[in-house]
């Protein structure tokens, strides 16, 4: 969504649930549609999240697995001869599901490995937070937190704010205090720590792979570049949409 707003360009989201259909050929009945459908529209972003979902079936037997083939094999394809003048960009969760036929040059232009946010990251996500939903912490009590939730992901500690906030309304009341975050922390032990070991296989084949970016400014630098590098013209970031 940020990428497109400060393009200012059309945002697209390709569901691969939806065309993964247990009816034969319906899956790539709406994949071609949609594919014609950009080469249609010009200039836009389009978003495939989870990529790895793709590639899951293609492990299993059956018409699910015949599928997934196609699919994909559609999507390389048109990744590597398509002539609109749309941008891709995938996410993924876990890059060791993802085949090594995606991610040749000439089908993805560069890879990023965003880690888990650092201590000053987490205070601010807290802090994000807690604003949207009208509470508050102390800087000390920022500082605090973040320094337990090594390891969290920005999801875990949107998850652990929903908690703390529950355990105050089962109290009837409507703020929170420092305890009830800490408590929801204690109480949701990060995955990065109860399955360190198939983190650190992931976080290791992502910076094999990609590039780590180190904060939010040279992540946004380096894939306008991206971008940037594909357009006659060099498209200016603007900040005002952080």
């Amino acid at each position: 969504k940020h990428i497109a707003k400060s393009l200012n360009l059309p945002l697209f989201y390709f569901k691969i649930e939806e065309c993964m259909s247990r009816y034969v050929s319906i899956g790539e009945k709406l994949t071609r549609q949609y594919f014609q459908y950009i080469d249609n529209i010009g200039p836009c972003i389009i978003c495939i999240d989870e990529i790895e979902k793709m590639f899951a079936d293609t492990k299993s037997g059956g018409s699910a697995h015949e599928s997934s083939k196609r699919l994909i094999a559609m999507l390389l394809t048109y990744l590597a001869e398509r002539e609109s003048e749309a941008t891709f960009i995938f996410t993924s969760n876990n890059l060791i599901e993802i085949p090594p036929e995606l991610t040749r040059p000439g089908r993805i232009s560069k890879i990023f490995y965003m880690g888990l946010p650092d201590a000053n990251s987490r205070s601010e996500i807290f802090q994000i937070h807690l604003e949207k939903r009208n509470q508050a912490l102390t800087d000390c009590e920022y500082r605090k937190i973040a320094e337990i939730t090594d390891g969290y992901s920005p999801a875990e500690i949107e998850g652990a704010v929903i908690s703390s906030i529950n355990m105050a309304l089962s109290r009837n009341q409507n703020c929170i205090v420092f305890d009830d975050l800490k408590k929801a922390v204690t109480d949701s032990p990060c995955l990065a720590k109860s399955r360190r070991n198939d983190l650190q296989n992931v976080i290791t084949l992502g910076l094999q792979m990609g590039v780590a970016a180190g904060n939010l400014s040279d992540f946004e630098k380096d894939i306008m570049g991206v971008i940037s590098s594909s357009k006659e013209e060099a498209v200016e970031w603007n900040p005002s949409y952080c």
